[in-house]
């Protein structure tokens, strides 16, 4: 049961719903209650319309005997304030970094690239993160690379070549390990 202003309000702020149910027989009364069937006191309940946390829904068959109020989702951070965005404004002209911008209105580097595409502001590259922009930079030399898997190959099919069948088995049983000895240790036998 929900019986606060409290809960009702963070019920409502994860985008939750409240039914109202009016019953006319034997007594009227007001049955409130969220979409997993849990009770809301009425006055709590009320006090969440009053203070427009919730609005209502077009309800199908029984409308006017019931009516849904579903809540707004509150996000995570609050709206970008227009001293955020004359920050970003201003940094973005300067060709400041993003990361730098970001730091200064507290914001993530994703956030104030998104901001500033809302904005209008010009596209500008931003960061990638060292692993991604190495690839990136690099230039794809297929030969290079087909070169280098055959050297590889070439290393590794004559050692393979060279054990015998029952020791691949036992590998191949034992799943994953390089070597005999090393699965042996594993399984704390002598190799």
């Amino acid at each position: 049961m929900i019986r606060s202003r409290e809960a009702v309000k963070a019920y409502l702020e994860t985008g939750g719903a409240i039914r109202l149910d009016l019953i006319h027989e034997p007594q009227p009364k007001e049955i409130w209650t969220t979409e997993t069937g849990e009770t809301v006191v009425a006055p709590a309940a009320r006090w969440a319309l009053d203070e427009e946390l919730a609005t209502p829904e077009p309800d199908g068959l029984f409308a006017g005997m019931s009516q849904t109020y579903r809540g707004r989702a509150v996000s995570k951070r609050p709206r970008w304030s227009a001293w955020e965005d004359e920050q970003l404004r201003l940094g973005w002209a300067a060709m400041s970094p993003v990361e730098n911008i970001a730091a200064a209105v507290g914001r993530s580097v994703s956030a104030v690239g998104g901001r500033a595409s809302s904005l209008g502001l010009p596209k500008r590259e931003i960061a990638r993160p060292a692993h991604r922009q190495r690839l990136r930079d690099e230039p794809y030399d297929r030969e290079a690379r087909i070169a280098r898997i055959a050297e590889i190959k070439a290393q590794i099919i004559p050692e393979i070549e060279t054990r015998d069948d029952a020791y691949v088995a036992a590998c191949n049983r034992l799943g994953g390990f390089k070597t005999l000895t090393e699965k042996a240790a594993m399984l704390g036998v002598a190799a």
